[in-house]
Order: C-alpha cells, then sequence, then structure tokens
C-alpha cells in the first residue's frame, strides 16, 4: 500500500510564498527603460569646439511620444537638427525636427518630405545652465503614430561648423541601432 506524506505547514507557507512573488513579477510588466537608448559621443570629435558639442544623446521611444535629451559640453547659440526615421524604412520616411537657438528667441519646426508641418505638442527645450536640450516630439506628428522602432541622428552648427551623433571615427554619419517603441 502506498502512502502519501501531507506536505508540513513550512512547505505550504514556502509554495503559498513563491505563488505570490511569481504574480507580482507577472503583474509588474517591462522594464521602465525598454525603449530607451543611450548614445555617447566623443568629445570634441567635431569642428564645433566647446559650443554645442555633443556629449550624450538619449532617446526614449515612448508610446505617446518620441523624447530626446541631449547633453553639451556647453549650450550656446546655434542650430541643432534631430532626423528620426522608422527602421527599416526608406530614407524618404525622414521626419527632421529642427531648433534655431538664439539668445532673444528659439524657433523650432517640423519637417517632412512635405515641407514644414504643424505639429501640436511639439518641444524644444533649451537649458543653458545644464548644457541640454531635451525634445519632445509626440507620436500623432511622426507617421500618424504609426511606426514601432526608430533610428536617429543629430548635428549641430555653428556657423560653418558642425558635430555629428553617432559619428564614425572616420567622420562618418550613420543612423543609430534600431530603439523599440515601449
Amino acid at each position: 500500500m502506498h502512502t502519501y506524506a501531507y506536505p508540513s505547514v513550512m512547505t505550504r507557507a514556502k509554495f503559498l510564498v513563491s505563488l505570490v512573488l511569481g504574480a507580482v513579477v507577472v503583474s509588474t510588466g517591462p522594464s521602465a527603460n525598454a525603449g530607451t537608448q543611450i548614445i555617447d559621443d566623443p568629445d570634441r570629435d567635431g569642428q564645433i569646439g566647446a559650443a554645442l558639442d555633443i556629449t550624450e544623446v538619449r532617446v526614449a521611444n515612448n508610446d505617446r511620444a518620441i523624447v530626446t535629451s541631449i547633453a553639451f559640453r556647453e549650450v550656446t547659440g546655434g542650430d541643432l537638427a534631430l532626423y528620426y526615421r522608422p527602421a527599416g524604412s526608406a530614407r524618404r520616411d525622414v521626419v527632421l525636427v529642427y531648433s534655431r537657438h538664439r539668445a532673444r528667441r528659439d524657433r523650432n519646426e517640423l519637417r517632412t518630405v512635405d515641407g514644414e508641418q504643424e505639429c501640436a505638442g511639439l518641444s524644444v527645450t533649451w537649458d543653458r545652465d545644464a548644457d541640454t536640450a531635451r525634445v519632445r516630439l509626440p507620436a500623432s506628428c511622426f507617421h500618424d503614430g504609426s511606426y514601432g522602432d526608430i533610428r536617429v541622428r543629430l548635428i549641430t552648427e555653428i556657423g560653418g561648423d558642425a558635430d555629428l551623433a553617432p559619428s564614425t571615427p572616420r567622420g562618418g554619419w550613420p543612423w543609430s541601432a534600431p530603439i523599440p517603441r515601449g
């Protein structure tokens, strides 16, 4: 005859704890960093000197907006252009956010192959004290919100001098790796 040994109280307690912990892990969902990429850019790699020299770019491809934070060695007046495109698409799908940063007034615009477009909620915020700029491109302004992974690249210009990100040691200007929508 086969006898069955009932689990002890301690074993039942461990089972319940593991069941609860498993439920917590399943309910937490994806990490907050899903859809975020950091692009480090070498110091003084462009012709621009310290002014508007890009040092780091952080791109968050969120559900409602693409938020790009750019760190510089020094924020001064100049131009910033961010190019966005869906990963795997043709170059004609590029969307450009262009910001002219001047002492008296900034001018921000969104451009596509069809020319300058209106975009409610587009913002470019320059912070001279923190040497950063933050660009928020609403999803509705980028392929009507119908996109997945994206690629980016940036350029800053002061007169004829420029800095590119990402950049290559030979001076190339590739697109970033795909950034998943998170």
